[in-house]
């Protein structure tokens, strides 16, 4: 073989080479980039609430007491644990804000619900999160309307009667029921002094044994079914019911909760 061939087909083992890394090293970086896209798509969902309608992993449901306002320091507390816990939502989860009310004319409906979109740790790769706007999006966004939507639910007015088992009904069927919420975990947040007070039933003429309320006819009224459900008790403290609000009442409440199938898995004084 001549020198001038073995040169051209040398060039030419070269230039194969050379596109193959070029073809391999496109392939890397549109697989880099399609994987970015779809997290970033994923996370910086278009609606307003950031809610997904194919994925609910879990769904966290916070019903609010406003029999009496809260102190300066109870409020400030409340933001702190209810900001941390909407945070603590994994991606596309939703939480929902509920006031206790009635439910004698229609159920309750959300003051405020919001899903988290997810920040940048959601991305599946490190050239995504380099490129993403994911965390100032997550930033100016999913926390703004947050913040505001607390601000909102914690400065309602103050209601007469305090129908908290009524209103857990009403949950329950609006936030837990149904195929729409089949989700993987399933939480609620009771924001409260636990002193229900109805025409029907008032904790002010003394908190009842538990037993003994089970085997009234009020106890059929008002049960429901929550089945895998987690709940958090946020209980607030009032000084003018001191006498009332004893481990008595949380008991009552405890077994409230677990015989109608949920776990309490935080009780925490406010």
């Amino acid at each position: 073989m001549s020198l001038r061939k073995k040169k051209a087909k040398k060039a030419q083992a070269s230039f194969a080479k050379g596109v193959m890394v070029l073809l391999v090293a496109f392939i890397l970086l549109g697989g880099l980039l399609f994987l970015n896209f779809k997290s970033t798509k994923d996370i910086e969902n278009t609606g307003k609430d950031f809610c997904r309608t194919d994925v609910l992993p879990e769904v966290t449901a916070i019903l609010i007491d406003h029999t009496d306002i809260f102190s300066p320091l109870q409020r400030t507390a409340l933001e702190k644990h209810l900001q941390e816990t909407a945070s603590g939502i994994r991606k596309n989860g939703m939480i929902q804000f509920y006031s206790v009310d009635s439910i004698r004319s229609s159920v309750l409906k959300p003051d405020f619900y919001l899903c988290n979109p997810g920040n940048e740790d959601d991305l599946e790769n490190k050239v995504g999160k380099r490129l993403s706007t994911v965390k100032k999006n997550y930033e100016d966004k999913f926390t703004h309307i947050l913040e505001s939507g607390l601000d909102k639910v914690l400065q309602a007015g103050t209601a007469q009667e305090s129908p908290i088992m009524e209103s857990l009904q009403s949950v329950q069927v609006t936030s837990f029921t149904g195929l729409d919420r089949k989700a993987e975990r399933r939480r609620l947040i009771l924001v409260s002094d636990l002193l229900e007070h109805t025409n029907r039933l008032s904790f002010f003429k003394g908190v009842p044994d538990f037993n003994d309320f089970k085997a009234s006819s009020v106890w059929q009224l008002v049960k429901s079914d929550l089945h895998d459900v987690d709940v958090e008790i946020f209980f607030l403290r009032r000084e003018s019911a001191a006498k009332l609000q004893t481990t008595k009442l949380r008991d009552f409440w405890v077994s409230f909760f677990e015989n109608q199938g949920a776990t309490v898995t935080r009780f925490l004084p406010i």
